[in-house]
């Protein structure tokens, strides 16, 4: 078997609204709710995006970039990292 270069990633592309921003030191943190369904439910997910991004909260934006997950011993739980390096608003 030929040994593979280690070139894989997980990606991700949220759609959504921005109900809150958290300004932190090396990067900002959105909240995202994304609603597929007006009367359905809903699921938030924090994703960090770069200090200058002009993203404001109430902006609906599309947001792209990698994953990665980590166990946190603490809680006994899966954490997982959302970080774009590609929004836009929609």
């Amino acid at each position: 078997m030929k040994k593979q270069n280690n070139k894989s990633a997980a990606l991700f592309q949220i759609t959504g609204e921005v109900t809150g921003i958290y300004q932190g030191a090396k990067a900002d943190y959105l909240t995202v709710k994304v609603q597929p369904d007006p009367d359905d439910y809903y699921d938030t997910f924090r994703v960090a995006v770069d200090k200058d991004s002009g993203i404001e909260e109430g902006d609906n934006v599309k947001l792209t970039g990698s994953c990665t997950s980590f166990w946190n011993k603490n809680k006994k739980v899966m954490e997982y990292s959302f970080n774009a390096t590609k929004y836009e608003e929609v």
